[in-house]
Order: C-alpha cells, then structure tokens, then sequence
C-alpha cells in the first residue's frame, strides 16, 4: 500500500490495523530496550512496557472481526508513545505506516491467497522484518505433515534424509537465532557468565537474503538442490511430532509432524507473536539451510518446490543441543556467508580447535583455536590467548563502571545496512587479533599464575586511562567519555583504539620492571606513569582530521610510540606543545609532528666507491620515528637515474641496527653496484612516521679525475 494513501493516525483495514499491533509489539518488546529507547526515558519505559502491551492486545480484541476501527487517537496512542521514547538516533525509524513497508505480505497475487502450507485454512504469511522470520496465521490447525525418511547410519549415530516442499518445512521449522538485538554489555555478560541460552547461536536471517532467493526461485529455469539439514527434539515435542518406523530393514522411517503446537488468538492461530517472550512455536529446527527454506516458502513457484533435507533426531540434552549447533559450526565457520563475529562467537561457544589446513597439514594452534579441556572450561595452550583475549572483551563491555562499557561490538546489527552504533570503539574481532597476543610465549600474561590478576589489571589499565583523560579536563569536556557516539576522541574510533592494545603489554613490562607488584597493577600506578599524557587533547579537530585518524599501520605505531616515548620520558607538557605540528622528535610534545630532518653522516670512505674502501652513510633515527628510506641517483652520461629499491634491497645494501637505545640506518655503496659510467652519486634519505616524511640534506661524491 503506497504511504501517501494511508491517512497518518488511522487505519484503512483490519489488515493493517494487525501490521500496526505486530510492528509495535516488536519495538515495545526489543531486547535491550536501551539500544532504541532515550537513556533519560529508559526507568518509565520500562515502567510502562506491560501497559503497552496490553494496549495492543485490547486493539485487537475490541476490533478484529467486528468490522470497526479505532479512532485516530486510540489507533496511534501506542506509536506516538513509543515515538517520544526513541532516542535522536531512532526517531527517523518511527515513521506513520513504517509497518506497512516493512513487514511483507506474502500472498500469489494483489488480493490473492497467501503463500504457505495449509491451503483454505492458511489466513496470512508474513515476512516479519525485525524478527526475520515468516508468520503463519491459519484459520484453523491445517492437517498432519507426513515425511518419509531414509535411515543412514555413521557409527553408532543415525540421521534420516528426506524431502518435503518449501512451505512444509517453513510451516514446521524454527531457527535458534542469537537475538539480534543484544547490546554490546547484554551480549558480553551473558556469555561470560554462561547465560547465554544453548538454543541461541545461530546468526539471525538476513531478510535481504531472503528476498534475493525468492526472486531467483521464482524464475522457470531455476533450481535449488542443496539440502538443508533439521533437528528434532523427540522429548520436548513428543505430542507435535512422531517418529515411526515403516521398513526396520530398508530403513523406511515416517515423522509425522502436526500442528497442536499453534497457539490460538483472537486473530487466528499463529506460530509466533512477538510479545514478552515469546518464542517461535515450530517444533523443527533449521541447523542450515535457513535462508533457502524462508526464501523458497515466499516465492509463489518456489514454495511448491521439494526440498532435501537431513533430519537429525535427539533428546534435547545439553550435549545433545551442543553437538548439533557444533555441526553448524563446523558447516559454516569457513564459509564467506557468516561473518566474522559470527565464527568468534561460535568458535568460543562451542571451544572449536583452529581446523585449518596449512602446507605441512592441519594447523596444531593458530588464532583460531578456542579449545578447552573435557571439562569445557579451561582453556588448552593452544586455546588459552584466543579464549582469555575474548573474555576480557566480555568483561570490559559488561562491567557496570567499565571504561569501555557497551563499547565493543560482539554482532553485526541486525538489519542489513544499519550501521553499528557510535558509541563502538572496536569490534570483537579486532580486540582478540590484538589482545591475544598478551598470552604468548614470553609475554606479559603468558605465565599461567597471571590468571590471578590479569582481568583485575586490563581493567585498572583502562580506568586509569580514563582518569589520566579526565583529570585535567572540564566536566563534560573529558577526553575519554564511555559510551559517546558523536563527538567522541580520537582514541575512541577502532583504528586509533588499537593503540591502546598495543601500549597496555609495553607499558606493564616498564611497570614490573622498575618496581615490586604483588598481584594486578593499581590503578593509582598506571594514573602515575601516564601522567605525560594528562594533556593531550584527543577531541582537538587537529589531531582528529590529522593523519592519526583512520585504521593504517603507521597512525596505530605512532601513536604507540608517541605514548610511549611520553610515559618513559617522565614530563608533562602543555597542550600546545603537544599538538604543536613543529615540536619534531621531542618527547612528549608534537604529537602531529613529522621526524626531525635527519643528519647524513660519511662512516666511511673517501669520495668513491672503491675495491679498497666502499663508502657507507648512517642516520641516527630522531625520536618518533617509524621508518627510513634512501633514495640514491646517479649521473650519467645519459642523464640522471635512480637506483632501483628492488636492486637496493637483493645487494643489501641497505641496513638497520641498534646501538644502545639509539637505533640507525646504513646505506653501502660498493664500486660493483656503481654504474661504471657514472660521474656523480647523490643521496637523500628520508624519514617517516604517522604524519609523513622529512628529507635529510643531500650528499653528493664525484668521480675523481684522472691526473694527467
């Protein structure tokens, strides 16, 4: 129905006056609330939720069927509410007659029978957009689905291969789906603290994707073949479905599935309602093959059309439910369909070892191994950086006075295209890359007896962060502001953030070091050795439209170095000096700065390359510095040429070491790598960091001439 033709406060029909209960009930009923709702609101909203709910059901009970409408203010009382509940960042998705565009009515043709299994009795299917989903509503229970099934046996384990129509299995078939609306904090308490449900590990399904399959099924000369494969509990739905043996010897098996499982409303009989906790009522799941099942049930030729599967049977046992969402795991977490949120996730969950092949055969330990011991919990060696790193995530987002509380992104946002919040500083992802990197060999929890401080101390690193940001900054001015969206510092977007990874290993090393610690480092002690950093302004547009913003190599190195340098230099320094962009190489200070030109120095030889005596230059690195290039040209009869870097770096001509604390770059220049009709040598060597590069002075040598 186009938008302009619905009047905005009423509803034409019983049709959409339904759409309008279901997209309301979803919004009132999103887990968290405080992903949409204004954080002031939050306490009332939450309040006032029950009655909101029952607003909606007393539309339907007083109006559906009896062929009358509310009026405009009792139709919109429950969006309008919702509407002053929404925060800045929602309100464009609180728009008169939203639920019209986005939930899809799946029906054969405008003002046709809907799309689904259970022909007459079938009132309505809808493609849910929020909860991703397709909602049945029947007139009446349709009759029995009956599947015959093949048994094949591995082992002492069996599963049973079928087929059925699209619609059948859409009719009968869930999806343990994560909730797609988890925050960041929801998400990391749950899981570390082991309260995430065993039935919720699937990604959510991807409408886009959905509609995609649908078009392409719909075409004459298109086929899917791929079998999706299902779980049945027999325990928890032994009155919904039946599994019945027909051929003992041939393994002929028979389920038969009916439909008691439907809950009945005042609308009809449905198999999910999105109200207070509510689940969808189909008693089969879908391990894999979600999409092609949903797509192919809301295409008018593909709904039709039979589907393989591979029907696997059990108890609903703990081991039972682990063991068939390993399977998924195991199917999709190589697959460039699930993200890689998604397969950290699983990997944690279900403690999956690394399962790559590398070139001498399968990888022992990588950064994908999340192993664990029998017992499910301690981690292997080769687990233990994977899995440590993914708990500080969980602790860090989930701790009410956590620095980095909701902050850290564990899932994609569910509708596609959304973008993640603002407030993210990183995704989970990223943080396990970097952090893991803290429990190997040699490092600075690498030694199983930190395990007794390490989550006390990441914590107190950050806090004391915060509070080196705050100290010398005006309430509401603070440079480090957990859970800012807009306006946030530097070092909260992801690729800056990623310094502070890097620092954190450095930085207690220096600690340890130089003084006794029993147990984790205080916050006290880091406040004190990140003094130097009290007065940088990660809010200045200058530093925030420098080249330090962004994710590249060089910015992240920078600022670890700079921060670094700062620390161990023991000096605080003004806020102008520190973002003086001419304060080059001078701790503390020029965070924006370039190097300081370096100095060539002749270490060696005369004014020519020679068998006896090659000619060898060095530059001194300045502070602040991440690399060096030498560009050498040579004159020649023909004109100038450069000395290709390539060739440079087969010949080694160029090296780097460290004398001290005082680390150089040397260039050597042999008469073997001299054109032999070259006149004159000219070299530069530049220098760079995160804000570019400085050239040194030229240094030239000319051929001698010959003496007549």
């Amino acid at each position: 129905m186009p938008m302009q033709n619905i009047l905005t406060g009423s509803h034409n029909n019983e049709n959409h006056l339904e759409k309008y209960v279901t997209w309301c009930r979803q919004w009132v009923n999103r887990e968290p609330s405080a992903n949409w709702v204004d954080e002031e609101s939050l306490i009332v909203f939450e309040d006032e939720r029950s009655e909101l709910n029952q607003q909606l059901d007393d539309l339907l009970n007083e109006y559906i069927g009896t062929g009358n409408l509310p009026s405009g203010a009792e139709a919109s009382s429950t969006f309008y509410r919702l509407r002053d509940f929404a925060s800045d960042r929602f309100k464009d998705h609180f728009m008169w007659g939203d639920w019209l565009d986005e939930n899809q009515v799946l029906v054969h043709s405008p003002g046709g029978p809907a799309i689904g299994y259970g022909g007459e009795l079938l009132h309505s299917s809808t493609l849910l957009f929020m909860s991703s989903l397709i909602r049945h509503v029947y007139s009446d229970r349709p009759g029995s689905i009956e599947l015959e099934l093949t048994e094949v046996k591995q082992d002492s384990r069996s599963v049973y291969v079928g087929s059925a129509t699209a619609s059948q299995l859409d009719a009968i078939c869930s999806v343990p789906n994560l909730d797609p609306m988890l925050s960041s904090e929801e998400f990391g308490a749950k899981l570390y603290s082991r309260n995430m449900p065993d039935n919720q590990w699937q990604r959510v399904v991807n409408v886009s994707r959905i509609r995609d399959i649908s078009k392409f099924i719909d075409k004459a000369d298109s086929f899917i073949f791929n079998p999706v494969v299902l779980y049945l509990d027999t325990t928890a739905n032994s009155e919904y479905a039946e599994l019945t043996v027909i051929d003992l010897d041939n393994g002929k098996h028979k389920a038969e599935i009916n439909f008691d499982f439907l809950a009945e409303k005042n609308t009809g009989f449905v198999d999910y309602d999105p109200i207070p906790d509510a689940r969808d009522l189909r008693p089969l799941k879908i391990v894999d093959g979600q999409h092609r099942v949903r797509g192919m049930a809301m295409s008018s030729r593909g709904h039709s059309l039979t589907m393989p599967f591979v029907l696997i049977t059990g108890d609903g046992s703990k081991a039972d439910r682990l063991m068939v969402a390993k399977i998924f795991t195991e199917i999709n977490t190589n697959s460039v369909q699930l993200d890689a949120l998604h397969q950290l996730y699983l990997r944690y969950k279900f403690s999956m070892p690394d399962q790559r092949e590398g070139k001498s055969g399968a990888i022992i330990s990588g950064p994908n191994d999340f192993s664990t011991e029998e017992d499910s919990v301690t981690p292997t060696a080769y687990g233990r950086p994977q899995r440590r790193a993914y708990e500080l995530a969980m602790i860090m987002a989930s701790a009410p006075n956590s620095p980095l509380y909701d902050m850290i992104e564990f899932q994609r946002p569910a509708i596609k295209g959304r973008r993640r919040a603002d407030k993210i500083c990183i995704s989970a992802v990223n943080w396990v890359q970097s952090a893991r990197k803290w429990f190997l060999s040699g490092s600075v929890y690498s030694e199983l007896n930190s395990e007794e401080w390490l989550d006390d101390e990441v914590f107190n690193f950050f806090k004391a962060f915060q509070r080196t940001c705050t100290t010398k900054w005006p309430k509401g001015r603070e440079r480090w502001s957990p859970g800012r969206g807009r306006g946030k510092p530097l070092l909260q977007f992801e690729g800056p953030f990623l310094s502070l990874l890097d620092l954190l290993p450095r930085l207690v090393t220096y600690i340890r070091e130089s003084e006794y610690v029993e147990g984790a480092i205080t916050v006290e002690t880091f406040c004190e050795w990140m003094k130097p950093l009290e007065n940088v302004d990660w809010m200045s547009p200058r530093i925030k439209n420098s080249r330090l913003k962004g994710r590249t190599n060089d910015n992240i190195r920078h600022l670890v170095m700079w921060m670094e340098t700062a620390i161990l230099n023991r000096v605080s320094h003004s806020r102008e000096d520190i973002l003086d962009p001419n304060m080059r190489s001078m701790p503390g200070k020029g965070i924006i700065a370039r190097p300081e030109a370096p100095s060539i120095s002749k270490t060696q030889g005369g004014s020519w390359p020679s068998d006896d005596m090659p000619v060898t230059y060095e530059v001194e690195y300045p502070e602040h510095t991440l690399g060096s290039a030498w560009t050498v040209q040579w004159e020649l009869p023909t004109g100038p040429e450069y000395w290709s870097p390539s060739v440079m770096k087969e010949v080694k001509a160029v090296s780097n070491s460290t004398r001290g604390n005082s680390k150089f770059t040397e260039l050597a220049l042999t008469p073997d790598v001299v054109p032999s009709n070259a006149t004159k040598i000219e070299v530069i060597c530049e220098l760079k960091n995160g804000n570019g590069e400085t050239l040194s002075v030229r240094q030239e040598l000319s051929l001698p001439r010959l003496k007549t």
